[in-house]
């Protein structure tokens, strides 16, 4: 499950969804790096629905039903992976650091909190 050393390291908006979340990972990128959250899904069924939300405001990336939803489009630096769910964010900037919501939905559901941490400067 998660610890109360974990909960010291969100805003305090975030103690609520971690509760309800089944794991909390930290990731720490550099500035210019790709990320790809994993929500560990094999396959996505038909009837699955994925979403992935971010920021204190939980603003919704990607809302899809499986099945029943278009492929959707992708965002210019986010990308859903159809087939499992992870969803990748490209090219991060500092602005990126915030706490990232991936939930599979369906009778057995799966909800995963992603704490990141972008730093420092790309150099090539």
């Amino acid at each position: 499950m998660h610890s109360a050393q974990n909960e010291k390291n969100l805003p305090p908006s975030k103690s609520v969804a971690l509760a309800a979340a089944e794991e909390l990972k930290h990731l720490r990128k550099k500035v210019g790096e790709n990320v790809t959250f994993n929500l560990e899904a094999q396959k996505l069924k038909h009837d699955d629905m994925v979403v992935w939300s971010y920021h204190e405001t939980q603003s919704v990336i990607f809302s899809v039903h499986i099945g029943k939803d278009n492929e959707p489009n992708q965002l210019k630096r986010f990308s859903l992976n159809m087939t499992t769910g992870s969803l990748t964010v490209h090219d991060l900037s500092s602005g990126d650091t915030a706490v990232y919501l991936g939930q599979i939905i369906n009778g057995n559901g799966k909800k995963i909190l992603f704490n990141l941490t972008v730093v420092g400067k790309w150099l090539s």
